[in-house]
């Protein structure tokens, strides 16, 4: 019999089980997750307060009107992304002047793609065109771009691969960061056209040009090796499916019957496609161009280049082969079916794993490649082919050879490939020495017949020794070591061009000299610089001047440039020894020696019997890459820990919340002698370390001696928990202080622009962004082929713009990474295989970020060059190659393009987390580059990116909701406390540098708030523990009445 007694039971119970977990849900979301839930939601934990009797100050303003709204900025962010998009693009073949074309011809556009382009890469750099006012996306696509250039388009074609029989479903991750995926492209299938014959009729009405578009996207946690479509030994995602070379054959085919004109090829890809796919359908191919990713409105630029109101300059940015697998570093390359050894032998029990990426502690890559990635393996193999040395034409590597290793057989296009609807010529080519640097001068003239830009690429030989040979030290056989673009060049007109190589440049950095200490030295003998169109004509020249003899350039489309290789425009420099002059930092003073050794798996002290072989030019086919197995052992397991002990080295306390004010509350009183964050804008960083401390900084009108004081005073009004808040809790939002005053500051996601990501944001939780509109900029590979570093920085600062309107105050990009491997996911947000123009374009892009006081955080530092399970993937590289092309871009970055931040990365150097290296955070990074920003590690993944670790190798703060208990356990360790403390210092420079300061004064004030959302939960575990008291309550009554009953009725018995 059910009693009221019993319900009350059960309600009990019930209530009391909804307390417990709403209680621990508020407490886990309060705790663990409290800045995702208020980027979600437009909430903060602050407000901060402006004196409104007192006239605020802009630090950074914008540079258009007052009363330019977003639908403004938007008109002015689609020119900025067409002009780049417009510098970017490449032409890679243009046979018998099929384009440009009139503007009014009728077209077809073929592949299933064509009418759904990708924009931009997939994960946390994806971005789409939403307009925030009227809650729609507003992209251009091809059909939009190409009608409003005057072309008719095929509409009939168009909507059978839009919405009609041809249209397929597409594995396309876009926002969300997926791992492990199996890409496939599903173009439609002939059989379907052929079901459909008015498609097919529709050829003959629209036939002035077939446009086919292959198209691939790519992203955030999974490389592209898998594709269920064609195996990995054929390609992977990166070949072409049989749907696809139906495609192509097709559109040949009915050119040669005379249905269509011409066929365009169209390459909608950042990761460079098997060329031997391309290579059958490429004598029926008229014109081939590489768009990249075009972003939000690109597709306009597209329609002008091929209108011919623009006229092509882009060059391709990596080496495009026959076949990928070519790339001796996809013998090592990341995790796919075909290479599962990069999983650690023996007794890996114990380790971390991670659900969605693999196991974290038990993956590993190793870069047996050495320094030979991208052109820098296939010119040096050439140049040795040349040269009849190295074993260079073995069968080693060879995939694409009939003979033994052929570079025309193997390489499609080489680096800095590109053509024009001109030509150019070169003249008076110079070289001045200027101190320690070289200025390179050429004349370049327009010879051709409509106007264009040309870009100018720089080349540097350096000469391979006998000391090299011996000590296992490499030399590529070319490098670009300088560039520069043209202006508009009418028919006729000259520019003389002017480059400067800096004689630093010419170093090498020797990790084997005195016993592996390590050091950069000044190799004794010649050097070549030389001018070319690419890399390959670059080496030819060098070649043809030392009297060797070369052939003429090939490239897959048989049309190549006419280029003679005369051994003309190249100089030599006869350099001595010198083992002393790069010995310290020119940035620093730094003393520079070995610091990655530990990370090489033939000098790790622990690495037992492990051990590869490095690619070598002495040897090409006794070096070659192998899949490298490496064994566990027990040290090894130990080093793959974390929270290492450490030594106390600190023997005194900060201090803590002290007010000159005596202020009881925690806020300060500038009147009565408080300091606030406000009055360090423009302060030295840590003026204590000034050689001279009585010397006044800058017009500051204070001594450095002063301004010490100054610093510790404000530290010493911080609480040790607002603190260790700033060192924990950086997802997207900094925290605020109120004991300084200083405001709560906001960053987004955004290497291709501020990304609008539907999981995280929807229109009406962005009220604050008002009328903005969210766009995407072409991808970094097309920024990169620009070679324009002056359009490069104008795309910074139309980011910046977006930012100071929308109230941002950072930006997680640019990427910084390499194209190691041309499977790698993330390919979008990197710029090259080359480091040097990496670090070059991407610098100019920082630039641009901080011009209206935004933070730019390159990314990501460093290694992350593959994306499939790289949570703690360990990479193994010598520390050659880790500073010569894998850290060289990052160095340009921050030292000529003064970023004043980083996110550093998830894997580990050998077995130790990046953000856990003291090594590369501080040493490297701040002792020998001078780098004074913030230090942000990637998305805060558990147990293994480890505070404590972090802290003391040098990382300032988290991309993770973290723990406001993390550093609890260390609440009064010295060394853990002057850690935070001066962490906490770059944390408050660098935010009070930015435009979060924008309206403030130093009567500003900043007061802790409670979000509505945690009054909601608030609200209801005490709603519940209420409802659990009350029936408690009324259980206990029951039992009572029941109790009381059952007595009269015994008396009564």
């Amino acid at each position: 019999m059910f009693t009221k007694k019993r319900l009350w039971v059960i309600l009990t119970s019930i209530f009391a089980v909804l307390t417990a977990v709403f209680i621990v849900g508020t407490s886990l979301a309060i705790n663990l997750g409290q800045l995702a839930i208020n980027k979600i939601l437009g909430t903060s934990n602050s407000i901060t307060v402006n004196d409104p009797d007192a006239e605020p100050t802009t630090f950074f303003a914008s540079d258009y009107s007052e009363d330019f709204d977003g639908e403004d900025l938007f008109e002015e962010d689609k020119k900025m992304i067409e002009e780049a998009e417009g510098e970017g693009a490449v032409l890679l073949w243009n046979k018998n002047g099929a384009l440009p074309m009139k503007g009014n011809e009728k077209v077809s556009f073929l592949g299933r793609w064509s009418t759904d382009l990708t924009e931009t890469g997939t994960g946390s750099g994806y971005s789409i065109t939403r307009d925030m006012k009227s809650a729609r996306e507003r992209s251009v696509d091809l059909k939009e771009a190409f009608k409003s250039r005057g072309f008719e388009v095929n509409d009939a074609l168009w909507n059978f691969y839009s919405s009609g029989a041809g249209y397929t479903e597409k594995r396309d991750p876009k926002d969300l960061c997926m791992g492990n995926v199996v890409w496939y492209m599903n173009e439609t299938e002939w059989s379907v056209y052929e079901k459909n014959s008015s498609v097919i009729d529709s050829f003959k009405n629209y036939s002035d040009a077939a446009i086919v578009v292959l198209s691939r996207t790519g992203g955030e946690n999974s490389d592209l090796h898998e594709s269920s479509e064609v195996s990995y030994e054929n390609g992977g995602y990166l070949g072409l499916t049989n749907e696809e070379k139906v495609l192509l054959q097709k559109a040949v085919e009915y050119k040669n019957n005379g249905t269509f004109k011409r066929v365009i090829l169209m390459l909608n890809t950042v990761n460079t496609l098997n060329m031997r796919d391309i290579a059958p359908y490429v004598d029926g191919i008229d014109s081939c161009i590489w768009i990249g990713q075009p972003g939000s409105s690109g597709t306009n630029a597209i329609a002008d280049i091929f209108k011919g109101a623009i006229t092509p300059s882009g060059r391709i940015t990596d080496t495009y082969v026959y076949d990928n697998l070519s790339a001796p570093a996809t013998e090592n390359d990341g995790l796919n079916s075909a290479c599962d050894v990069n999983k650690y032998r023996g007794d890996i029990s114990g380790l971390t794993s991670q659900a969605q990426n693999g196991e974290s502690q038990t993956k590993y890559i190793v870069y047996s490649e050495g320094i030979y990635i991208g052109y820098r393996y296939y010119e040096t193999r050439y140049a040795d082919s040349v040269l009849g040395q190295g074993k260079a034409t073995s069968t080693a590597g060879a995939r694409n050879s009939k003979n033994g290793w052929n570079y025309d057989e193997e390489v499609a296009f080489p680096f800095g490939y590109g053509v024009s609807y001109t030509t150019f010529d070169y003249s008076g080519f110079k070289v001045e020495k200027n101190g320690d640097n070289y200025e390179v001068s050429v004349t370049v003239k327009n010879s051709g017949n409509c106007d264009g830009k040309e870009v100018v690429h720089v080349y540097m030989q350096k000469p391979y020794t006998a000391y090299d040979k011996q000590k296992g030290l490499e030399k590529p056989a070319i490098e670009l070591a300088g560039y520069a673009k043209t202006q508009l060049l009418k028919k006729g007109a000259s520019e003389t061009v002017k480059i400067t190589v800096k004689g630093e440049d010419f170093k090498t950095f020797d990790n084997t000299y005195n016993n592996y200490e390590g050091r950069y030295i000044l190799e004794a003998g010649d050097y070549y610089l030389t001018v070319g169109t690419d890399a390959h004509v670059a080496l030819n020249n060098v070649l043809k001047n030392q009297g060797k003899e070369v052939g003429d350039q090939k490239v897959m489309s048989g049309d190549a440039k006419q280029v003679k290789f005369t051994g003309e425009n190249v100089y030599k420099v006869t350099l001595k020894q010198d083992n002393e002059k790069y010995l310290n930092s020119t940035y620093t003073g730094a003393k520079i020696t070995n610091k990655l050794s530990y990370g090489d798996i033939n000098l790790y002290e622990n690495r037992g019997e492990n051990s590869t072989t490095y690619l070598s030019r002495s040897d090409w086919e006794g070096t070659y890459p192998e899949r490298v197995v490496l064994t566990m052992n027990s040290k090894m397991k130990a080093d793959l820990g974390y929270e290492f002990d450490f030594e106390n080295t600190e023997y005194f306390m900060p201090t803590y919340g002290e007010f000159k004010s005596g202020s009881t509350d925690g806020t300060p009183n500038v009147k009565e002698g408080d300091l606030v964050a406000y009055q360090f804008i423009g302060a030295p960083l840590f003026p204590e370390d000034a050689p001279n401390q009585n010397e006044y900084y800058k017009d500051t009108n204070r001594t450095y001696a002063e301004w010490a004081e100054l610093w510790d005073q404000l530290l010493n009004q911080m609480t040790w928990e607002e603190q260790a808040a700033l060192c924990t809790n950086g997802y997207h939002q900094m925290e605020a202080a109120k004991s300084i005053s200083l405001p709560s500051s906001k960053q987004e996601n955004g290497p291709v622009g501020i990304t609008y990501c539907a999981q995280f944001a929807t229109p009406d939780v962005v009220a604050k962004i008002r009328d903005f509109v969210f766009v995407g900029y072409p991808c970094a590979p097309i920024l990169a082929a620009s070679f324009n570093d002056e359009m490069v920085e104008r795309v910074g600062r139309h980011m910046s713009e977006d930012m100071l309107y929308t109230g941002y105050n950072g930006i997680y990009g640019p990427g910084v990474n390499l194209h190691r491997s041309p499977y790698g996911g993330r390919a979008f947000e990197y710029p090259s295989e080359d480091p040097y123009l990496a670090g070059k374009i991407m610098a100019a892009e920082c630039r641009g970020i901080e011009y209206k006081g935004a933070l730019a955080y390159p990314k990501h530092f460093a290694l992350n060059d593959m994306e499939t399970s790289r949570m703690h993937c360990g990479v193994w590289s010598n520390e050659q190659a880790s500073r010569e092309i894998y850290l060289r871009a990052f160095e340009i970055v921050f030292t000529e393009g003064e970023a004043s931040a980083t996110m550093n990365s998830f894997t580990r150097v050998g077995t130790r987390w990046c953000g856990a290296s003291k090594e590369l955070m501080t040493d490297i990074l701040r002792g020998e580059w001078g780098f004074d920003g913030i230090i942000l590690t990637d998305w805060d993944e558990g147990k293994v990116m480890n505070k404590l670790d972090a802290i003391l190798a040098g990382t300032n703060t988290f991309d993770g909701n973290g723990s406001l208990g993390s550093y609890t356990k260390w609440r009064d360790n010295e060394t853990v406390a002057a850690a935070l403390r001066k962490s906490s210092r770059y944390l408050i420079w660098n935010i009070i540098n930015t435009n979060v300061m924008n309206g403030t004064t130093e009567n500003t004030k900043v007061y802790k708030v409670t979000p509505w959302w945690k009054k909601a939960l608030y609200a209801i575990d005490i709603t519940f523990g209420v409802l659990t008291l009350a029936c408690a309550g009324m259980t206990v009554a029951s039992f009572v009445i029941s109790s009381k009953n059952k007595k009269p009725a015994a008396a009564a018995e």
